[in-house]
């Protein structure tokens, strides 16, 4: 066959190409992500097609459609969920397109407590107002496997030393090779597929379960149970640019993702794996370890250095008499040193505040390094005598400085 996936970068669709290429057929893979789909170019009959560019023609003489595409993020949900899956399935429709596969999530209604799982009800609808018998909607649970950014999330959760209690409704997590091979199946076969497969593993569990679940993978020690509920504490991840930690996935949690494994599993006559068999096909390395026991200090490193920002710039303002002695010493006093006071707070709270928001992140922490070189220049011309300090006035600025490159540098991951 010939195939188009969209979302072809992704998690999921990058593990269908693979599992396509592998069973012979020639794939078409769509993104935005060019570095990303240079990358499929090395695999055998891949054509990559940048969804920048005109790209509709490129559905001409395909045999089937695979949508997966999803996000998180506010500003592109819209179009990932409703827009993208519209222009899509009209185009394919144009074509002829016998088979479509389009992943979409459990939970997704258009009432549902979260805009991420109202979205995609929106697209299940688009796809299914075609009324093709060969088209259908895919709702996985929670999917887990090396890249899957859910699954990171919750294993950084499984290695802190505390764990804290998750309320949530029943899950039942799905290995993305399972996941995969179904949806393979599903386009590959010649039956007409049901408008609506739920794609879910066999054993029902809670959120909690499935922490303990990557915890048993990592192989962490045991941890202080909190007697606070990490619900509660997400309601304020948001307003320090977590992408995770926030009210909307709180409330999907609460919500659970559980559903029928029957259906699918008699369309493929496939068995698909429990949590501790689809976690043992990837053994935890020891990056693994390292990236989940880190991630929870690194992701709340960047709010600590904004919050540290805007107190330094609050105080030198509010104690802008100190500020004034150390001018006087160089001969500035008088408006001059009152405005550079002002305008040197004023500087520090901006660049505190601009380290929350993940697209200003970079620059923030960029522009701070700068300032911080800046002020211990001046601090040097000054008061040379602060290198000597045994509180370490100045010799402290190194260290913060590696610290917030250190941060930009891993900034680039989600740029």
């Amino acid at each position: 066959m010939i195939v188009a996936v969209f979302g072809a970068t992704g998690f999921i669709g990058g593990r269908a190409v693979l599992e396509l290429v592998h069973r012979g057929h020639y794939v078409r893979a769509f993104g935005r992500n060019r570095r990303q789909l240079e990358h499929l170019t090395a695999l055998p009959n891949v054509e990559t097609i940048d969804l920048a560019g005109p790209w509709q023609e490129a559905l001409e003489g395909i045999s089937a459609v695979l949508i997966a595409l999803g996000t998180l993020d506010p500003k592109t949900m819209q179009a990932a969920h409703t827009d993208w899956p519209e222009q899509i399935c009209e185009t394919a429709a144009n074509h002829g397109c016998a088979r479509l596969v389009h992943v979409s999530a459990i939970g997704a209604s258009p009432d549902a407590p979260t805009a991420f799982l109202r979205t995609k009800a929106v697209g299940e609808a688009l796809v299914l107002g075609h009324g093709r018998p060969g088209w259908t909607v895919m709702r996985p649970s929670l999917v887990y496997g090396p890249g899957g950014e859910s699954m990171a999330f919750l294993a950084s959760l499984a290695a802190l030393p505390v764990r804290f209690p998750i309320r949530s409704g029943p899950v039942r997590p799905i290995a993305v090779d399972d996941l995969t091979v179904s949806i393979v199946d599903c386009l590959e076969s010649k039956k007409p597929l049901p408008p609506i497969l739920e794609a879910v593993g066999p054993n029902a569990m809670t959120i909690g379960d499935y922490v303990d679940g990557l915890s048993r993978w990592l192989a962490v020690g045991q941890r202080w149970k909190s007697p606070i509920a990490l619900n509660g504490l997400m309601r304020f991840g948001r307003l320090f640019g977590q992408r995770f930690v926030n009210p909307d996935t709180a409330a999907m949690l609460a919500r659970g993702a559980d559903g029928d494994p029957a259906p699918l599993g008699w369309l493929t006559g496939k068995r698909f794996a429990s949590l501790d068999e689809g976690l043992s096909r990837h053994p935890a390395t020891k990056a693994d370890r390292i990236a989940a026991i880190a991630t929870p200090w690194i992701e709340a490193l960047a709010p600590a250095l904004g919050l540290f920002w805007i107190v330094t710039g609050v105080i030198s303002i509010a104690a802008y008499e100190n500020g004034l002695s150390l001018l006087a010493s160089a001969g500035i006093t008088g408006g001059v040193a009152i405005a550079l006071i002002l305008a040197g707070g004023a500087l520090d709270v901006a660049l505190g505040l601009m380290t929350f928001p993940r697209r200003w992140r970079i620059k923030a922490l960029l522009l701070q390094a700068a300032t911080i070189l800046l002020y211990t220049a001046i601090a040097t011309i000054l008061v040379p005598g602060a290198w000597a300090d045994p509180l370490g006035q100045l010799l402290k600025n190194g260290p913060i400085i590696l610290l917030t490159l250190f941060l930009a540098h891993l900034s680039k991951a989600d740029a």
